[in-house]
């Protein structure tokens, strides 16, 4: 029995719970299928097991407090900057002047089309002294669209989880390539 099994099982007995709990540490960077429980959440609401609202707000909620602790850990993380190994000062001060101290549509769209990165993102916006009332919003916004979507999915396709599980994973690692390329590009443009 993998993760994915053990967190359906647990979803089932107690949805709204191990929903919350899963999308939190998923939003902190603990490696959790994430979209796999929201999109069983939504199935579940097809079903009549779990309340679409509900589902909504909980996985809105959850992530963008654990992309705001993310957020916070990476402005703590500003005061240890010194003590870096000088390779990675230099990793840090390059991504500095390509992240323009607050990337508002990198935070935004690492939320629902980029997710793969939302947490580093999260980190960074600390790290390079982002303000937070220029982070929420998007952060927010982005949630929200992406707890809305995963639902929708799981509501409208629930009867073939995992298929739909495994393609949006095969999207996600598509769109973080072509992500990858593009910024590679304008390095080099």
């Amino acid at each position: 029995m993998d993760l994915s099994e053990i967190l359906l099982g647990l979803l089932l007995e107690n949805t709204y719970l191990i929903l919350g709990l899963g999308v939190f540490a998923g939003a902190l960077g603990v490696p959790i299928p994430t979209t796999l429980l929201i999109i069983a959440a939504g199935a579940f609401s097809a079903q009549g097991f779990a309340d679409f609202k509900v589902i909504i707000v909980i996985v809105t909620l959850t992530a963008v407090f654990g992309d705001c602790i993310g957020f916070f850990v990476g402005g703590k993380l500003t005061s240890f900057q010194n003590r870096l190994p000088s390779f990675i000062k230099k990793i840090l001060d390059s991504g500095k002047s390509s992240f323009h101290g607050c990337s508002k549509k990198m935070i935004f769209f690492s939320r629902f089309l980029f997710t793969a990165i939302g947490t580093p993102i999260n980190i960074l916006s600390g790290f390079y002294m982002c303000k937070f009332r220029n982070f929420i919003p998007y952060v927010f916004a982005g949630e929200l669209i992406w707890a809305l979507e995963m639902t929708f999915v799981g509501y409208w396709f629930g009867t073939n989880i995992e298929l739909i599980y495994e393609f949006m994973g095969n999207i996600s690692m598509i769109s973080v390539i072509l992500l990858a390329i593009y910024v590679v590009y304008k390095k080099l443009s």
